[in-house]
């Protein structure tokens, strides 16, 4: 089956013309049919349109740079706690010190693989919503 071509399967049962004879699709084939699909290059241009850049390539190196940035945050983590035992205090303050410091390390993995700009946006978006100020109240 070639992933380069869409897939136009519904959801509900549809009849369908294979060779010389009608089969009709079943739901559980066409969600068959359209997973497989999904795992080509559709899920990478639905990333494409939800975050309105304008290549493939992009998307990929979006999805490295928060690959890299969460095994830094892990890699960090196992690094640090071993000076602080278990004290349940510092995994408190750990996950409370880690957003700045995500943040962080999310706009250096993305102005060193010439994103910068795209996370730039991502982080003004993301703190506006976390301070988000109730504008009915004001």
């Amino acid at each position: 089956m070639e992933l380069s071509k869409p897939l136009l399967v519904s959801f509900q049962s549809l009849p369908t013309k294979v060779g010389n004879f009608t089969q009709k699709i079943d739901r559980m084939s066409a969600l068959r049919h359209k997973r497989i699909y999904l795992c080509g290059v559709s899920f990478i241009q639905k990333l494409q349109d939800r975050w309105k850049v304008d290549s493939p390539i992009k998307v990929i190196l979006i999805l490295t740079v928060f690959a890299l940035t969460g095994s830094t945050v892990v890699y960090v983590k196992g690094y640090v706690k071993p000076y602080f035992q278990d004290y349940w205090w510092f995994d408190l303050l750990y996950y409370v010190a880690i957003l700045p410091v995500y943040n962080l390390i999310l706009l250096i993995y993305g102005f060193i693989f010439g994103q910068f700009s795209y996370f730039w946006e991502f982080e003004k978006r993301f703190f506006a919503r976390i301070f988000k100020r109730n504008s009915k109240n004001s």
